[in-house]
């Protein structure tokens, strides 16, 4: 995950999630799933990650590429552009941003320009928690 910290020596096996920020300090196992500061097992497989409104025909299939734009773009990206918050328009560029709520609900929709630690962004995230 982006700016998480793995500690020297530490190993992370093929096909594992590690989270945004979390820092490693042991052995991640393949196919694992482990986020938190530090860093915790979450899920031992990845194939048992669950994903919420039925947007994919199985767990593992958000990892795999996807088309963001046109008639093959994925039911995720369908989702996101088709809620209130995404507006129906095209993703413009890489870096688009979608704020999901805890309960699945597409809160917001950032701009490629917007950088993530943008105070627009940061609040949006702090008002969603």
């Amino acid at each position: 995950g982006a700016n998480s910290t793995i500690l020297p020596g530490v190993e992370i096996g093929a096909d594992a999630l590690v989270g945004a920020g979390s820092v490693v300090r042991k052995k991640v196992p393949a196919r694992s799933v482990w986020a938190g500061n530090p860093a915790i097992e979450l899920k031992d497989e990845i194939t048992k990650l669950a994903c919420f409104a039925g947007i994919f025909p199985h767990a593992y299939s958000w990892l795999e590429k996807q088309d963001v734009n046109g008639a093959e773009r994925s039911a995720l990206y369908q989702w996101l552009i088709a809620s209130p918050a995404g507006g129906g328009s095209d993703i413009g560029w890489n870096f688009e941003k979608f704020l999901v709520g805890r309960d699945g609900a597409v809160l917001q929709r950032f701009s490629p320009r917007v950088k993530p630690d943008a105070p627009d962004v940061l609040a949006a995230i702090e008002a969603a928690l």
